[in-house]
């Protein structure tokens, strides 16, 4: 029975970017004000009838500019008005709003619930904008955390590891099959990687947790450890499974 690496430690990638050269978007010069930015960006974003009622862009924009939003590139405008559409679906979703995720404070009052999402949304822009800064490769930027204020820029060769007993996900650039194996039964990290490791509640862990043991993957201690690489984790996983179905036919 071949057990696929993806099946065995679940790793799940939520983001895949290549290690590619990042190009900066093109820079706004003119004016931050309401009649400037829809005459450069208004046409530019989706529209659907019901957002636009609820929050006509006019007056969106008018308020992140007061709350001190820049709108720096046409990046920076398509994310502020997509947010608009998360603020529709979360109106409906109370529970959202007194869960205290996506770094916003916890509320049973919606009012105060938008108006901090908003805040905070300027907040993560500012911050990734912040970032480019100083370095400009950097593509995206982690918030992690107890309260999602860890900011952790993410570019070029750099990776977040969420580990797990047994298994990890990714976050950051892309990694062949054999570089996860290495990282994740050997310790082993790619040269010239940043590697960041973060716990269940997105922690920043002090130290480079231990590889998968065999204790992790319930095999027995006699098996040989660790696997050189799938295949042989595959024979592994075999031979344990049919000494297994011996044992349970004696």
């Amino acid at each position: 029975m071949k057990v696929s690496l993806m099946t065995l430690v679940t790793l799940c990638l939520f983001m895949v970017v290549s290690c590619i050269k990042v190009v900066p978007p093109r820079k706004y010069e003119g004016p931050q004000t309401v009649e400037a930015l829809l005459e450069t960006f208004g046409e530019k974003v989706g529209t659907n009838p019901e957002i636009d009622e609820k929050y006509p862009q006019a007056e969106w924009l008018q308020m992140l500019l007061e709350k001190g939003a820049t709108i720096e590139h046409f990046g920076d405008y398509s994310v502020y008005m997509s947010d608009r559409w998360n603020l529709a679906r979360l109106e409906n979703q109370p529970e959202k709003w007194v869960s205290g995720q996506l770094g916003v404070p916890p509320t049973d009052d919606w009012e105060t619930y938008k108006n901090a999402y908003i805040d905070r949304k300027i907040w993560e822009r500012q911050q990734l904008e912040a970032a480019r800064q100083t370095d400009p490769q950097v593509h995206h930027v982690l918030f992690l955390g107890p309260n999602a204020d860890t900011i952790i820029p993410i570019s070029g060769k750099h990776l977040v590891v969420h580990r797990s007993r047994g298994g990890a996900s990714f976050t950051g650039s892309r990694l062949s099959d054999q570089q996860k194996f290495d990282l994740l039964f050997k310790g082993k990290h790619p040269w010239g990687w940043k590697v960041i490791y973060v716990d269940a509640a997105d922690n920043i862990l002090d130290e480079k947790p231990a590889p998968i043991s065999r204790e992790d993957l319930g095999m027995p201690e006699d098996v040989p450890w660790p696997p050189k690489n799938q295949e042989h984790l595959d024979r592994i996983y075999d031979e344990v499974r049919h000494r297994r179905m011996l044992e349970d036919n004696r």
